[in-house]
């Protein structure tokens, strides 16, 4: 598959440029999170955005720490987090250079891998998704679907969502992962943000060397 441009995410929240985010939660992302992780484990969000899922995660008792590189988007998420009435670490970070020393029992990410610029960074973030993991941790990412594109549509999403293949998203997940099952489901709620997805759960291996 072709490399993706880097996007400048700060310039897209300031500018209100952001059709993937959605103002309910992931709506598989309750009973998909309850099947591999235990109540009150520990959670991490990568690429949070306005923090939603995060939110929804926390509700649901599960202590969530969320990052997102745009400014504008944490500073959203820690303003909807305090209406609603929850406590959720949100902060400004890159997963790329993060200095979080902590081991989360699960890392969601909803988007954000499959916008890696290329292959070899999308096998860094795997690496770097077993380093953050305790051992048998869990890995939920959710991507474009490119093996079972939207009815009339060919080639490319003409929206510019990425997408992966099942054998691409094999290549990334090994050799740090045991994958638990391959899912799909709809992406968004909106004509805007809505595609086939796969989603990828799968299990740190007990010997992965990270």
């Amino acid at each position: 598959m072709p490399d993706y441009p880097q996007l400048d995410w700060e310039h897209l929240y300031q500018g209100g440029i952001t059709p993937w985010d959605d103002d309910s939660p992931w709506p598989p992302l309750a009973r998909l999170v309850r099947e591999v992780c235990l109540p009150g484990g520990s959670i991490l969000e990568v690429g949070c955005g306005h923090g939603v899922d995060a939110i929804h995660l926390a509700s649901l008792g599960y202590r969530v720490r969320a990052t997102d590189l745009s400014v504008t988007a944490i500073g959203r998420a820690r303003t909807a987090a305090h209406r609603a009435g929850v406590a959720v670490d949100f902060q400004v970070e890159d997963f790329y250079t993060s200095r979080d020393e902590a081991k989360y029992d699960l890392l969601y990410e909803k988007g954000v891998m499959v916008n890696a610029h290329n292959a070899y960074i999308r096998a860094e973030f795997s690496w770097l998704a077993a380093s953050r993991l305790t051992d048998g941790g869990h890995w939920i990412s959710v991507s474009g679907n490119s093996d079972n594109l939207n009815l009339g549509m060919t080639g490319p999403d003409k929206r510019g969502y990425p997408r992966l293949s099942v054998l691409e998203l094999a290549s990334v997940v090994e050799p740090y992962f045991e994958i638990q099952s391959i899912l799909q489901e709809d992406f968004g709620s909106t004509p805007a943000n809505n595609f086939r997805s796969w989603v990828v759960i799968s299990r740190k291996r007990r010997n992965a060397t990270v």
